[in-house]
C-alpha cells in the first residue's frame, strides 16, 4: 500500500546569494518512529528505518526537489511547479547522524521575507512511501508499521511548531533558537484540510489514562487522554482559524470578481451603444447638417477638420459678431445663439449677411430710433398680386 506522508525538518544560518536568494543549511527529515493520527482519532506509529531513509534511490529523489510555501493540495508536477515552487533543495543530500542534511534555497520574494521575519521556520517533506504493516520495536519504541520505498516530491516551509519529525528538523536561522519546549506540534496539510493532523510522540508519564470526551463538529468524541483531547482541540481551532481566513480571502476575491464583471458589463453596454448603426447614422447626419449650415456663413477656406460642434458654432457667431465673448458661456447658450442666427434663410446669400448680424445682435439706440421712424406696412395691408393685376387692368 502506497501512501503520502508529510514530515518536518529545520534550516540553519541563512546567507544571501549574489542573486539575492536565501541559501540555508537544513535538516530535512530523520530516522525514527513518527506518530500519525487518523481521522477517527487512532494514532499509528510508523518507523522510518535507517536503511530506508538513507537509501541512495530515496535520497536521489530529494536532491534538487522543489520547495513550496506550506504544503500544496496536490503533489508538485511539471504542470504546476511554476505556480507552487518558491525555491529548491541543493543537489547534494547526505546523512548526518540520524538526520538528512542539505541546503535549501528560497528564491521567491514573499517567501524570503516570511523566512527572515520568522513566519517560516520549519520544513516538511512531502513524499510517497509503501507501508509495511509489520509491527516491532526500534530503540525501545514500539511501532505499528514501517515506511519503505520513500520517494520525495517536495519540501515545504512552514511556521514554528509545524513539524512532525520533531524539533531537530527546522530552519536554523539563529544559533540561540535551539531550546526545547513542551508544546505538542500540530501539522495541517494545508488551509483547506480539516483533519490531517500529525503529532510528535508525547512522553509517556506512566500515569492513568482516563478517557476524555470532546465535542468535534457537533459530535461527541471520546479520546484516551486529556493531552490527546488538547491536541485535537488545538488542531480543530487551527482548522477553524484557517477556514475563517480562507473564507475571508474567498469573499474578498469574489467581491473583486463581481466588481470586475459589473464593470465589464457596463463597458460592453457602452461599447454596443457607441457602435449602434442608428446612433452613428444620426451623429453623421447631424455633423453633416451642422457643417453645411456653417458653410453658408463662414469663408470658403475655413477648415472644419477636428473641430467640435461648439467650435464650429463659435466660429459662425464670431464671424457674424467679431466682438462677441463666448468664453464663459455654456454649450446650451452657444447652441441657442447659433440656432437663432441660422433659423432664417437670410444667411443663404452674402447680400443678406448683414441681416443675419442684425437678427442676432442686440439693438442699439440708433437702430431703435431709426426703426421707430420707419413706416412698416404690415403684410396684411399690402395688395395681393392678383389685386395689382386687376387695378392695372382697370
Amino acid at each position: 500500500m502506497f501512501v503520502h506522508r508529510f514530515d518536518v525538518a529545520t534550516l540553519g544560518n541563512a546567507e544571501r546569494t549574489p542573486q539575492g536568494f536565501l541559501k540555508i543549511p537544513a535538516y530535512l527529515t530523520r530516522v525514527g518512529v513518527l506518530e500519525y493520527r487518523r481521522a477517527d482519532g487512532q494514532v499509528v506509529r510508523e518507523l522510518r528505518p535507517r536503511d530506508e531513509v538513507f537509501r541512495a534511490q530515496s535520497l536521489a529523489t530529494l536532491s534538487a526537489a522543489p520547495v513550496t510555501d506550506l504544503h500544496p493540495t496536490q503533489m508538485v508536477s511539471p504542470t504546476n511547479v511554476r505556480e507552487l515552487s518558491v525555491g529548491h533543495v541543493s543537489d547534494t543530500v547526505k546523512a548526518d547522524g540520524n538526520l538528512v542534511a542539505a541546503h535549501v534555497t528560497i528564491q521567491e520574494a514573499k517567501a524570503i521575507e516570511a523566512v527572515e521575519q520568522g513566519k517560516r521556520r520549519e520544513l516538511s517533506c512531502g513524499y510517497q512511501c509503501r507501508i509495511d504493516t509489520t509491527p516491532g520495536v526500534y530503540e525501545g519504541q514500539q511501532y505499528d508499521q514501517v515506511q519503505r520505498d520513500i520517494t520525495y516530491n517536495h519540501v515545504a516551509i512552514g511556521p514554528k511548531n509545524w513539524g512532525r519529525a520533531g524539533r531537530d528538523v527546522a530552519l536554523r536561522l539563529d544559533a540561540a533558537d535551539g531550546g526545547k519546549d513542551d508544546e505538542v506540534d500540530v501539522f495541517r496539510l494545508d488551509k483547506s484540510d480539516a483533519l490531517s493532523v500529525a503529532i510528535t510522540a508525547p512522553p509517556d508519564d506512566g500515569g492513568p489514562m482516563d478517557p476524555v470526551t470532546i465535542h468535534v463538529d457537533g459530535i461527541d468524541v471520546q479520546v484516551a487522554t486529556k493531552k490527546d483531547a488538547q491536541l485535537i482541540e488545538k488542531a480543530i481551532a487551527t482548522r477553524d482559524d484557517a477556514l475563517a481566513e480562507v473564507t475571508s480571502e474567498r469573499e474578498a476575491l469574489q467581491g473583486r470578481l463581481d466588481a470586475e464583471v459589473a464593470e465589464h458589463k457596463k463597458d460592453k453596454t457602452a461599447l454596443a451603444t457607441a457602435n449602434d448603426p442608428v446612433r452613428l447614422d444620426a451623429q453623421l447626419n447631424e455633423r453633416f447638417a451642422l457643417v453645411e449650415t456653417a458653410k453658408r456663413v463662414l469663408p470658403a477656406e475655413h477648415k472644419f477638420d477636428g473641430q467640435s460642434t461648439r467650435q464650429i458654432q463659435e466660429a459662425v457667431l464670431k464671424h457674424l459678431h467679431p466682438d462677441i465673448d463666448l468664453g464663459k458661456r455654456t454649450d446650451e447658450y452657444v447652441a441657442a445663439r447659433f440656432d437663432q442666427a441660422m433659423c432664417s434663410d437670410t444667411t443663404e446669400s452674402k447680400g443678406n449677411l448683414d441681416d443675419a448680424r442684425r437678427i442676432t445682435a442686440p439693438p442699439t439706440k440708433k437702430t431703435a430710433r431709426a426703426d421707430a421712424r420707419e413706416h412698416v406696412v404690415p403684410d396684411w395691408q399690402k395688395p395681393l398680386s392678383y389685386s395689382k393685376a386687376r387695378t392695372k387692368a382697370s
